[in-house]
């Protein structure tokens, strides 16, 4: 039966039960309870307690915090349970080692270790030897301090390096006004160059390391936002840079056991807000949760949070994308492309992208589709040609004349009932985002107008002799899709209504307005044609 409770003056008294305390003998009561608690505590502990306090004293004095390795809760309390860890800086006697041996034909000019990039702060160890790769725009470095937002490279040979506006810019917005232009140059506030000896006045004995690599992209949000300009050149470029550090990806994008490439803890993003990362068809976000699970993200404000701490940062190891540096290479002015000036770095071929697309089939849980993959399933989806038509139809510019859209369908529908072929007509806003990537992992021809929809082919399998077709008004043509597909071995056409051109043969770059119109030609008679004669040559070759 419920209490029922009923007021007596002074006190509390529930039906069935005894006259609760009044208030001012129960405060006591409680007060003498705790103390009594207290002092159980301190009789038990005392002894553990000034144990740990003698071993925290004794490492806090007889161990310097220094850049190179500061005391951390795992000296004190022991290794807790973490992910693995990047592998080990270099010795002292080896600059170049953490770069693999380069031993490849690579220019001197491009890949260093420096030798007298360190330094010393009261007679402790040095920071580890500075090591890094270099080419416009793109920058993979190890040792690098972060304070106040400024990056700091320590060396006393700076010789080595290019001008710091070939690594580095401010981040601002990209405009096409030349009177905006003055601003992109990189200044001391974001980074310098700085000897042994100035480095110890700047950081002092103090510091924290950043463990594992870091990618870090210097562009402005303008670009963040974008599925393609994300993925299709800001992971892709620094992707290729990281790899610079295994020469031997082999085909199937398994890394072999010992590879320095550690899945990247962090990507940084110092010039972009959380909010404007996200694209609009949310593919990005879910690729690098996709590929990346455990990395973390840091944006303007995360970024502006260590700043605050006046303290140095130490980062392992961290890739660096920056568009503005980009275009100063002759990659750019040729191509008009970010990402080419990456590739002048030594790698694996076009085995380089293998890690990521790997990873993101294994995501999807799509194992039929690895390559290395020998499983009666796998060699069934594998032999099979899927053709996806990547239709823009409904988004109002760039798109196909409507009679010569419906014919293109036809020609399609043709070779499936001929020959057997898969063949999805898609738009692709109208499918999940799983149902993109799974399409696009299975497809083996990949055709449509200059659009986002077509960064899907960058998924396409290259062992399977894959092949994209891009439509473009007459005359127009653009590097976007042509240059990735290049550089990842696969087959390109571009098409101007009946003539198309190949990775051999391609324009100028020009974009004007019919670029962006909606009435571009195609012939999807003479498209068809070629999807078959793609397909029959390569089956013959590969018998």
């Amino acid at each position: 039966m419920a209490l029922r409770e009923k007021q007596v003056p002074g006190s509390r008294v529930f039906a069935g039960g005894e006259p609760f305390l009044n208030r001012s003998r129960r405060g006591a009561v409680y007060l003498a309870i705790l103390f009594f608690c207290v002092w159980l505590f301190l009789g038990s502990s005392s002894s553990s307690v000034s144990s740990t306090s003698t071993r925290i004293t004794s490492k806090l004095k007889n161990q310097a915090l220094r850049l190179t390795s500061p005391i951390t809760d795992e000296e004190i309390y022991g290794p807790p349970v973490l992910p693995p860890q990047p592998r080990p800086l270099p010795p002292k006697d080896s600059a170049i080692a953490p770069l693999r041996s380069w031993e490849h034909g690579v220019p001197e000019t491009t890949v260093h270790g420096i030798s007298g990039g360190e330094y010393s702060v009261d007679g402790v160890a040095p920071l580890s030897h500075l090591s890094f790769i270099l080419h416009a725009g793109w920058s993979l470095l190890e040792n690098v301090v972060l304070l106040n937002g400024t990056l700091f490279i320590v060396s006393d040979d700076t010789s080595k390096f290019p001008p710091l506006d070939k690594m580095f810019s401010t981040g601002v917005p990209m405009e096409s006004e030349p009177s905006t232009w003055r601003g992109r140059d990189t200044t001391p506030r974001e980074m310098q160059i700085v000897s042994t000896k100035r480095a110890s006045e700047l950081f002092g004995p103090y510091g924290s390391r950043i463990q594992g690599t870091t990618f870090f992209c210097n562009d402005a949000s303008q670009f963040a936002s974008h599925y393609y300009h994300f993925v299709g050149e800001i992971l892709f470029g620094l992707w290729r840079t990281y790899s610079s550090l295994d020469l031997n990806i082999p085909a199937s994008g398994k890394l072999q056991s010992g590879t320095p490439l550690t899945a990247p803890r962090r990507f940084m993003f110092p010039h972009v807000n959380a909010a404007d990362f996200r694209d609009y068809s949310g593919l990005s976000e879910f690729i690098m949760r996709a590929v990346f699970p455990s990395m973390a993200f840091e944006f303007r404000d995360t970024f502006n949070d260590r700043n605050m701490t006046g303290k140095p940062f130490i980062l392992d190891r961290v890739v660096i994308g920056d568009r503005i540096a980009a275009e100063l290479s002759p990659q750019w002015h040729r191509l008009y492309k970010y990402v080419a000036p990456a590739f002048e770095l030594p790698g694996s071929g076009t085995n380089f992208w293998g890690p990521v697309r790997r990873a993101l089939v294994q995501f999807l849980a799509k194992d039929e589709l690895l390559s290395d993959s020998t499983t009666p399933e796998s060699i069934s989806a594998r032999s099979k040609t899927v053709i996806t038509y990547v239709s823009r139809q409904d988004w109002g510019r760039r798109t196909l004349l409507p009679a010569d859209h419906d014919n293109l369908v036809k020609a399609l529908r043709s070779l499936e009932r001929r020959h057997g072929y898969e063949v999805n007509i898609v738009s692709m806003d109208k499918l999940t985002l799983q149902e993109q990537l799974n399409l696009a992992l299975r497809t083996t021809v990949m055709l449509g107008v200059h659009g986002n929809g077509l960064t899907h082919a960058l998924w396409m399998d290259p062992s399977r002799s894959p092949v994209l077709m891009e439509f473009f008004a007459d005359q127009g043509f653009s590097f976007d899709y042509e240059y990735p597909m290049r550089q990842l071995g696969i087959t390109y056409y571009g098409w101007w209504n009946s003539k198309s051109f190949s990775h051999r043969e391609l324009p100028e770059n020009h974009i004007d307005d019919a670029f962006q119109g909606t009435a571009i030609r195609i012939d999807g008679e003479a498209v068809a044609k070629r999807i078959h004669e793609h397909v029959t040559s390569t089956a013959q070759s590969s018998s």
